[in-house]
């Protein structure tokens, strides 16, 4: 809730995080953000599910299963996370963090080739490439992390494993 200490606390550990970022989290960060023209996160899972088609060496009615239910689970994910968000409309963390920061200099990520910087809080953003813009919608909740849940959890009763490379569980 705000303005709690708990709520100020969430804001300094995200500053934190984003200046914390290794190389490699910053590559899942820009393979999930994707961009303008890019695929979305419930294409990325449907990319995931061709792989597992082809890995797993379906037929063609196996495929027929998987690829019905992940794409209603992409479905229910999304109404879900919609729902949510008009819910507990609240602030996005760049905007939160621009307006309680301004005026105090935090440490934090610069941007590109420039690692950690001092800087007002009013200028400070989360890693992202240069090119992505925020959204105009509610954070909470995560619609990538959603639809990521969904997804995972029906590849995973399909193959039996988190790393969706294992025989097909289901009947042929």
């Amino acid at each position: 809730s705000y303005p709690s200490a708990k709520f100020e606390a969430q804001m300094d550990r995200l500053i934190q995080v984003s200046d914390d970022l290794t190389d490699e989290q910053k590559m899942i960060c820009e393979y999930w953000l994707g961009g303008p023209g890019t695929i979305t996160p419930p294409g990325i899972w449907c990319e995931v599910a061709q792989y597992v088609s082809r890995q797993n060496k379906h037929r063609n009615s196996q495929d027929i299963m998987m690829f019905f239910a992940v794409a209603n689970a992409l479905h229910d994910a999304a109404i879900a996370a919609w729902d949510c968000k008009t819910a507990f409309d609240f602030i996005r963390p760049i905007s939160a963090i621009r307006a309680h920061r301004a005026g105090v200099s935090i440490c934090a990520w610069g941007g590109p080739c420039l690692g950690s910087v001092n800087m007002d809080g009013a200028h400070w953003k989360p890693y992202q490439p240069k090119e992505s813009i925020t959204p105009p919608f509610a954070e909470y909740v995560s619609g990538h992390s959603t639809f990521s849940a969904a997804a995972a959890h029906i590849l995973r009763s399909f193959t039996g494993s988190d790393k969706f490379g294992g025989s097909a569980k289901f009947a042929p």
